[in-house]
């Protein structure tokens, strides 16, 4: 009954092993308006 707990715990350790790791090199961020404009708009809409 012990390996029924076993064997998933090590399939889990075995995947988590393989994994890698994806990180990005850049990112660009661009917008129309700036976030004061953004807050004030979202205000006068209440």
């Amino acid at each position: 009954m012990r390996h029924l707990t076993i064997l998933p715990l090590c399939l889990a350790i075995a995947t988590l092993a393989t994994a890698e790791d994806k990180t990005l090199k850049e990112v660009t961020v661009t917008s129309t308006s700036d976030d004061i404009a953004e807050r004030r708009q979202a205000a006068t809409r209440r």
